[in-house]
């Protein structure tokens, strides 16, 4: 026992002597423990992963279903519309009709239960509900025509009603109370003669809802079917057909596809639902159920076990790291505190011997035996630094130090000679406090950047340099840049020494040696040079005089023969200059024309546009820059009116006093003409264009109308002889369709005689509108208009154009049955309303381009009135604007 003691003994003291052994023990264990965990932890992804392939495997089941059934159905719907084709190209008679169903019942008595053929007012023609031993017996198709019709379902009624606007498939209905599921398709029949009627299809469902049953998913689960309005129409227990759908699957009535584990409300069990939506026009939805103990029970039993291995090796693991760590960490612990007192106090004197044979106990010792030296170094350190740190601040040269090529640090002296803090020096560049050039010309950023490199490769630089203080005070300065290596990193040191005033001295020095020398050779030279001096005068005086005169003759020259018009007129409009071709122009002699004033002469008081032209000359004469470029009508002696282009300048005397204005005109008269006919052309076009519109309206619009009436009335004979209720309806249907091309042609006219328009009352042009887009859509447009709106013709034109823009929308684009308009006229404010029952837009998502909404915006604010567009999708647009006589309230 004393041996296997000793023997231990002898393992754990070599162990504890290295801690590269201990590190390599412990992490044996810890590895051991790392497997173990990673082996729980794939153990639980492959739980996780069991459970997610239950869920999409039931998922991928609910799909197969879902393409199953609506590979069924539009196998179905198929075959319908083939045989509504069918029905199509034969004769339209009953008789060939009645047969033709009879023969699809016979080949498939099963599939379609029942046909029902009814005509276009919705009554019934004959229907074919039979058992399949009483088809058999028909032998005649007379016998199907001429029975009474029996009760039919409301399914079929539905089906009926919807086919005139999209082809119907009704909801699943159960006919008895085997709850046998059937569904009705309906389809419209229609004949080149335009006879048209509608078959509607009794589908069984039995086939679909038996093979339904038959799938089975496990113990415990099954398939079921629910409708568009997630109503249940399909389920193994009949008990449940009827109910509603849970509220966690409610995705799938918006098409979506997934799975979700919820308590099934009814026997309040946990359940795993996929869902997948049936598609096409069904809008049914396949679901996938299962008991969620079943689902989950291997990977329940799966997780157990991991749960139970991973507590424990994690118990394992635990202790061991724990005692790992609080075995090798202690002596680093005491180290580790003992060198934090120290760097938070700065006491050297602390220090934390660890009696360990190991590598810990020998580091402390060193730790010791380091702490000694860095006594001694840090006393050394503080002494030098206190020295140096005395001569750097009260160094009377400005210091700094740059790091790469920003200032680091600097004393008190650079604070002074800048000008301004050292937060404002450091992190700067030498540039940012130095002129842009340099006083020989060179570019200061240039320049520094050379001595920088050069310093920093350690060469002494000495020169002059001019900065710049904090505020902009320029000053000279003798520069000595030397590096010195910090922590084996080069820093410059610059000493600056403020030369200002010395340069200053030198620079006045020169100038009194410079002007003591000038004085006294001007002493020498005054008398020889005085008489020089006056004859140059008298020479240069005379030779401005000439120059002078010279001047003025080729300005005289140049206005008397400029083939432009110039005159000068004083602050009160007079003329006190007019040139020859003026004189030539307008037909006055200079005798005759000046100190008059130009209204009534040359400017006409009232112009051809019936302008003052008096108090546009007033103006001029106050204000001449602001008419330096100005075109009015001018009149001759003789009465001719003609365009002049003026630019006129103000003459101002030495006081700044207006004094004169020099006008100078060209004429613009054929260019004014040429304007005109060039805009009579435009206008002419624009006519044209106006009438190839109109002609495109009355073809497109009223032609296409009449046209329809007149097809309508041929047949209207024809067609009163079979059904007198029918001819009837067209009769009502012509009168219609002659009434909308009556507004039409009343349309037209309003564009052709735009005053008609403004004199019209609102309510009429309103009127007009609806009959004329009543008669191009076959939309019933209903108007309602109360109150007395009188309005000008400005607002009573944008709101019927507002109106017909919206109208034309509901025609071409909403997909309407009907609309309604409303205008209401209250004191001083009118609203007007268009509402439809269309299809609508999302308002987000429509550009202000589309639909013309940008051209109603426009003419509502040309009014100043209000434009507010509301639209739903399937449920329809309301345009509204409201007006308020503004003026009447001010």
């Amino acid at each position: 026992m004393i041996r296997y003691k000793t023997f231990f003994r002898r393992i754990t003291n070599w162990i504890n002597t290295r801690i590269q052994r201990r590190l390599l023990i412990w992490s044996t264990v810890f590895w051991v423990l790392s497997i173990a965990l990673l082996s729980i932890t794939l153990l639980l992804v492959g739980q996780s992963q069991m459970i997610h392939e239950t869920a999409r495997r039931n998922t991928q089941l609910a799909t197969f279903i879902s393409r199953d059934i609506s590979s069924q159905i539009s196998g179905i719907y198929a075959d319908t519309r083939n045989f509504v084709r069918h029905l199509e190209a034969l004769d339209s008679g009953l008789p060939v009709q009645a047969d033709a169903v009879l023969s699809l019942r016979l080949a498939s008595p099963r599939l379609y239960r029942a046909v029902y053929y009814l005509d276009s007012s919705g009554n019934i023609l004959f229907q074919l509900d039979d058992t399949a031993e009483n088809l058999r017996l028909i032998q005649d198709p007379i016998e199907i025509i001429t029975r009474p019709a029996g009760e039919i379902d409301s399914y079929v009624n539905e089906s009926y009603s919807r086919v005139p606007y999209e082809i119907s498939i009704s909801d699943v209905s159960f006919t008895n109370a085997e709850l046998l599921p059937v569904i009705y398709i309906g389809l419209p029949v229609d004949f080149a003669e335009s006879i048209a009627r509608v078959a509607v299809f009794e589908i069984d469902l039995t086939e679909i809802w038996q093979s339904l049953d038959q799938i089975s998913i496990g113990q415990t689960g099954f398939a079921y079917l629910v409708s568009r309005n997630g109503i249940i129409i399909a389920h193994p227990d009949k008990a449940y057909i009827g109910r509603q759908l849970a509220t966690v699957l409610e995705p799938l009535l918006d098409g979506y596809e997934g799975y979700d584990e919820y308590i099934e409300p009814y026997q309040n069990i946990e359940v795993l639902a996929a869902y997948s939506p049936v598609g096409s026009q069904l809008g049914w939805g396949t679901i996938v159920q299962q008991d969620r103990a079943e689902a989950y029970a291997t990977a329940s039993r799966t997780g157990l076990i991991s749960i139970g291995i991973m507590l424990l090796l994690a118990i394992a693991g635990t202790v061991s790291i724990v005692y790992m760590v609080r075995r090798f960490t202690k002596p680093l612990v005491k180290l580790t505190e003992t060198a934090q007192q120290i760097a938070s106090t700065g006491n050297l004197t602390e220090t934390a011997l660890v009696q360990s044979p190991d590598e810990v106990g020998r580091m402390s010792r060193s730790f010791a035996q380091m702490i000694d030296r860095l006594q001694d170094a840090e006393r050394h350190l503080t002494s030098s630094e206190k020295r140096y740190r005395s001569l750097f601040a009260n160094a009377m040269d400005a210091i700094l130090l740059i790091k790469g090529i920003q200032f680091t640090d600097c004393n008190a002296r650079a604070e002074s000679l800048f000008g301004c803090s050292r937060l404002h020096l450091i992190g700067h560049t030498p540039c940012e406090f130095s002129p842009p050039k340099q006083p020989d010309g060179l570019d200061s950023q240039g320049k520094g950047a050379k001595i920088i490199t050069a310093a920093n490769k350690g060469t002494p630089q000495f020169f002059e340099w001019q900065h710049l203080k904090f505020d902009g005070t320029p000053f000279d300065a003798e520069i000595s840049v030397n590096r010195i290596d910090i922590e084996e990193s080069p820093i410059l040191m610059v000493i600056v020494h403020n030369i200002t005033e010395r340069k200053k001295a030198a620079r006045e020095i020169q100038q009194a040696r410079d002007e003591l020398e000038i004085r006294v050779q001007q002493r020498t030279e005054d008398l020889s040079n005085t008489n020089i001096l006056l004859h140059a005068e008298i020479n240069r005086r005379n030779e401005i005089e000439e120059k002078l005169r010279q001047s003025e003759a080729k300005y005289r020259d140049l206005v008397e023969n400029a083939n432009s018009i110039i005159l000068e007129m004083d602050t009160a409009g007079n003329i006190i200059y007019f040139n020859p071709f003026a004189q030539q122009f307008f037909g006055y002699k200079e005798d005759e024309i000046l100190g008059r004033n130009v209204v009534g002469t040359i400017v006409p008081e009232i112009d051809t546009a019936g302008n003052d032209l008096r108090e546009f000359i007033t103006d001029i004469t106050i204000n001449p820059e602001k008419y330096y470029n100005s075109e009015n009508e001018n009149i001759r002696r003789n009465g001719e009116r003609v365009w002049i282009a003026w630019t006129n300048r103000g003459i101002y005397d030495k006081n700044h006093f207006l004094s004169h204005i020099l006008c100078i005109g060209i004429d613009r008269t054929e260019q004014k003409r040429a304007e005109s006919v060039l805009a009579e052309q435009a206008r002419n076009e624009a006519a044209t264009a106006e009438r190839a519109r109109l002609a495109r309206d009355l073809h497109d619009a009223v032609s296409q109308t009449l046209f329809s009436a007149s097809l309508i009335a041929e047949v209207i004979p024809k067609l009163w002889e079979r059904n007198k209720e029918e001819g009837l309806k067209r009769l009502e249907e012509v009168r219609q369709l002659t009434r909308g091309a009556l507004a039409e042609m009343r349309t037209l006219l309003f564009e052709l005689r735009p005053a008609a328009l403004a004199d019209a009352e609102l309510p009429d042009l309103l009127k007009h509108l609806s009959e004329s887009i009543t008669g191009q859509t076959r939309i019933p447009i209903s108007l309602e208009a109360d109150g007395d709106c009188n309005l000008t013709a400005d607002v009573k034109i944008s709101l019927y154009r507002i109106a017909q823009e919206a109208l034309n929308n509901i025609g071409k684009h909403s997909g309407a049955t009907c609309a309604q308009v409303k205008l209401r006229c209250q004191h001083d404010t009118v609203s007007l309303q268009i509402e439809d029952n269309g299809q609508g837009f999302n308002t987000d998502k429509i550009s202000l381009e589309s639909f013309g909404l940008g051209i109603m915006q426009e003419r509502a604010k040309n009014i100043q009135a209000k434009l507010n567009i509301e639209s739903i999708i399937n449920r329809g647009t309301k345009v509204s604007v409201i007006w308020q006589n503004e003026t009447k309230e001010a």
